[in-house]
């Protein structure tokens, strides 16, 4: 955040270096060429006249847009350059509101930065990432567009990827940042700042592979929202000190994916108000609650390999975790007040166990799904009888020391029992 605001400052600085400058008198846009000092162009239209300046400025030169300028179709940035704007007021007409590159035209390494920009009441999109990469956009607040920051490539002969966004919130839009259904580049994008009251934080519907995000993504004002949503997956999100919190409306859900999606973290916190997770000693996990009902909190579906679930309420009980895949693993652990996410490396395997012969866990710290007659049972050393930790069927944790965990097939014929062992 602290990026995103230095940056923001820059948007203060005089423009006296601009080779063009737009200005209003309230009836009227003129754009004044700032080297002769003569005003070129005027027009009632805020978005011709910007239009105007990023026309005829040289490459690389900076259009500077003094005062609050409202835009009433799209503003093309088809060089590169530096646009700066102070207010932007953008007319449903105005959609999306600036597109960045066109189809034919990719542009890199330009600089976009403005203060604040609104939209008409979620019916048109802030800004569309067509061609343009390895750029950097800056801004204060985007609120009340259908797409705040639009990523869709197709048909662009590069794509838009390699961009740092540094901003300090995106709020009531319908979605944040949105990843349009595409197969041109749009990889390795990184976003810094927050996003509130939107129905949706990040969306997906292509490949966004190694998407950075740092900040706060946090819609508890919308019921039924989703942090982070993936319909087409195969989508690498790198989540890097970020907290996703306080979905407390019953069906929102913090992070929801259709297919294969990676996330990489460090420092990840998802947190909902009097929600503590303990991870215990032996492996087991228990649930402290308040009396504020919580909807689900953490929901990954994963079609191919089952389903990482976290459905924690207030009934001190429904705490469910399952696992999927075999390169990486989430876990909790914590007892701040937050649930904490980590990224842990873990093996798989399994154990095909004889009618009535059991099968001890080598020493680690384990996540299993049992055979549908097989039991997970610990030795009490106290009482020295081998008791049921987990029944017939069931999935959870578990430590063991290398003797004192073992799984037990009651059934009448072979079966099979799967495991994940933390690395």
């Amino acid at each position: 955040m602290v990026i995103a605001m230095k940056g923001l400052m820059q948007l203060k600085k005089p423009v006296d270096e601009a080779s063009y400058i737009v200005f209003t008198d309230g009836s009227k846009y003129y754009a004044k060429n700032g080297s002769t000092g003569m005003i070129e162009y005027s027009s009632s239209s805020g978005s011709d006249t910007v239009q105007y300046a990023i026309n005829n400025a040289p490459e690389g030169s900076t259009v500077a847009v003094v005062g609050t300028a409202t835009l009433d179709k799209t503003v093309v940035v088809s060089k590169k350059l530096r646009l700066i704007m102070d207010t932007a007021i953008c007319k449903a007409s105005a959609n999306p509101c600036i597109m960045l590159g066109t189809e034919s035209t990719y542009i890199e390494g330009g600089v976009l930065e403005f203060i604040y920009m609104v939209g008409d009441n979620k019916q048109n999109d802030g800004i569309l990432f067509k061609n343009w990469g390895a750029g950097v956009v800056r801004f204060g607040k985007m609120e009340q567009f259908n797409r705040a920051l639009h990523f869709d490539t197709t048909n662009a002969s590069k794509g838009a990827g390699e961009n740092k966004v540094y901003f300090g919130v995106i709020r009531w839009c319908n979605y944040g940042i949105y990843f349009a259904k595409s197969t041109v580049w749009m990889e390795g994008n990184r976003f810094e700042g927050s996003i509130f009251g939107c129905n949706y934080g990040i969306y997906t519907q292509g490949s966004s592979k190694y998407t950075l995000f740092i900040g706060v993504i946090d819609n508890v004002e919308v019921s039924g929202s989703y942090d982070i949503y993936d319909v087409a997956g195969y989508s690498i999100y790198i989540l890097y000190y970020t907290r996703i919190s306080r979905c407390v409306y019953q069906g929102s859900t913090l992070i929801y994916t259709a297919n294969n999606m990676a996330f990489y973290g460090r420092g990840l916190v998802v947190s909902a108000p009097g929600k503590t997770i303990h991870a215990g000693p032996d492996g087991t996990l228990t649930i402290q609650s308040d009396s504020s009902p919580v909807g689900p909190v953490l929901k990954l579906k994963h079609p191919q390999y089952d389903l990482w679930w976290i459905d924690a309420r207030n009934d001190n009980k429904n705490l469910e975790f399952l696992l999927g895949g075999s390169t990486l693993a989430m876990y909790l652990r914590g007892s701040d007040g937050a649930l904490r996410l980590n990224v842990v490396k873990f093996d798989s395997g399994s154990y095909s166990i004889d009618a009535n012969a059991t099968q001890t866990l080598p020493e680690g710290f384990y996540y299993v799904s049992l055979g549908p007659n097989t039991v997970l049972e610990v030795y009490n050393s106290t009482t020295g009888v081998w008791e049921t930790a987990l029944s017939a069927g069931g999935k959870g944790f578990i430590a063991s020391d290398g003797s004192n965990v073992r799984l037990r097939n009651t059934g009448t014929a072979t079966e099979t029992s799967y495991y994940y062992k933390v690395l």
